[in-house]
């Protein structure tokens, strides 16, 4: 049985009789101010998140080394500093517009209704966004690597896909090279598409043949990236970081699968509901919202047995898909990693309402408008929590240079060697999204980590701190023995010229 696309405009007096052409500026525009209005405190307002205090002062081939060597390319071309507000994200906002305009043309849909509308902003507002937002080098190439994967899926679709399939995955390896995740993006949406042409009829072989198209693109994309990037690393003299290499952890895998499979089964369980669980309602929307909407897939899946446990089978692999990663790491991995998760959501949404009747495509607009909502909401608690922490790091650090220049006196050197031993970790009633950094301390960060508060002084204006050498804090590590706490008097001191602050025990 085919379902009627919500493409198709409802009938006169219809509560949906409102909708936008998806070709036309009215509805890039609509989109654009649901992500703006969805995002504005990142405009309207600076809070610095971990590692902004490194990437501040960073080369534009900083990131090279972590093979994501579409950083250098938008920051030698385009965009040099990327630790900055407002503009970045008006640009993401517009790529992110425009990239979800390209995603509903792969979909069929050719206008937008107030579903489509409703979905996006549950799509936009998705919190695992935040979690990839809040490292602020990461906007740019990140808005340009939606638009790159979004093209590569396009490449793949059309009328002679074969010979498109270079272009598909030129383009891919460039939004690998902005952020690893997007491969997994790549291919959530391929499952993605072949669930929504099952769901329609679609003979088997036709589905089989795009996936077999997509898997292609996917290898032509990885092996262009690696390419690509074994060209950047020889260029700017780098070598691959032990940070990348920490993902790739096929040991752990071998020794034991079962540890592995148990630490993504529950990442699995986190990411889509438990992680929410200290935001309000959140975690229960979102497990109840998903849960209906795959429910209401299943039910409507067209033909027989075999082609409804198909459309089974292309379920559960659309949920698992984000989570590829997970068994070569070890199990567990950073929220912001999970580019595809939102993508998943809306996906979900998007065909449940597809091939629903009145009803039920009410109940899913209700859905997704609470699935927005909440999302909405636990941006709003984590940006509290930015708030909050940044206005303490601030005073704090404004305290320790006050601090600092009555330990030295009359003699005020134009620089100031300082070290720090132990670190303050203030306490806020707004709760902390796991495995982000947003609403993190710089002075608990790492257990303490004195060159990361000292990059932080100098980023908000206090210039003239730098940090000792390893060597040197070692000889000076027994004077804190007798010195007490912070705020206490006597917790700065200076010693030979080097300003010593015991922020703990």
């Amino acid at each position: 049985m085919m379902h009627p696309s919500p493409s198709t405009p409802p009938p006169p007096g219809s509560p949906e009789r409102f909708h936008l052409r998806r070709d036309s500026f009215a509805a890039f525009a609509w989109l654009t101010g649901i992500f703006l209005v969805i995002h504005a405190f990142e405009l309207t307002a600076f809070n610095l998140s971990i590692d902004d205090e490194i990437f501040a002062y960073s080369r534009p081939d900083a990131l090279v080394e972590l093979g994501r060597w579409s950083h250098a390319v938008i920051r030698y071309l385009l965009w040099d500093q990327p630790v900055l507000p407002f503009a970045p994200y008006v640009l993401f906002a517009l790529a992110f517009a425009y990239a979800h305009l390209r995603l509903l043309r792969l979909f069929e849909v050719t206008t937008l209704g107030p579903f489509e509308l409703i979905a996006y902003a549950a799509y936009a507002a998705f919190p695992a966004w935040l979690a990839q937002l809040e490292f602020q080098v990461n906007v740019l190439p990140v808005a340009a690597g939606l638009i790159a994967a979004t093209w590569a899926a396009e490449a793949a679709t059309t009328p002679r896909p074969w010979r498109a399939l270079p272009v598909a995955g030129l383009c891919l390896a460039f939004a690998i090279g902005a952020y690893q995740s997007f491969i997994f993006f790549f291919l959530a949406l391929a499952i993605g598409l072949a669930l929504a042409g099952s769901l329609r009829g679609r003979p088997a072989r036709a589905l089989t043949a795009g996936l077999v198209r997509f898997a292609i693109a996917a290898i032509l994309g990885m092996v262009f990236w690696y390419l690509i990037l074994q060209a950047f690393e020889a260029g700017f003299n780098k070598t691959p970081h032990g940070y990348a290499a920490g993902f790739q952890r096929f040991d752990l895998l071998l020794k034991d699968p079962g540890a592995v499979l148990a630490a993504t089964g529950h990442q699995w369980l986190e990411v889509y509901v438990l992680a929410w669980r200290d935001f309000g309602h959140a975690a229960a929307v979102f497990g109840a919202a998903l849960g209906l909407a795959a429910i209401l897939i299943l039910m409507g899946a067209a033909g027989g047995a075999r082609r409804r446990w198909a459309a089974a089978g292309l379920l559960v692999a659309l949920f698992l898909m984000p989570m590829a990663l997970n068994l070569v790491s070890g199990g567990r991995l950073p929220l912001r990693t999970y580019l595809a998760v939102p993508l998943v959501v809306w996906i979900v949404l998007f065909l449940a309402h597809r091939g629903g009747a009145g009803g039920t495509r009410r109940t899913l607009l209700v859905a997704a408008a609470l699935v927005a909502l909440n999302g909405l909401f636990v941006q709003a608690t984590v940006q509290a929590r930015a708030w909050v922490m940044h206005r303490h790091d601030s005073n704090l650090a404004q305290a320790i240079n006050i601090r600092a220049a009555a330990a030295l006196g009359a003699d005020q050197p134009a620089r100031v060697a300082i070290d720090f031993h132990g670190r303050i970790r203030p306490k806020t009633v707004y709760p902390a999204v796991p495995t982000t950094t947003a609403g993190a301390s710089f002075f608990a960060w790492d257990g303490g980590s004195p060159a990361r508060m000292v990059r932080l002084m100098n980023l908000i204006g206090y210039t003239r701190f730098v940090s000792l050498p390893p060597q040197r804090r070692q000889e000076l590590h027994g004077h804190y023995a007798g010195m007490p706490v912070w705020p206490r008097p006597g917790s700065v001191k200076a010693v030979g010229g080097v300003v010593l602050v015991k922020l703990s025990n």
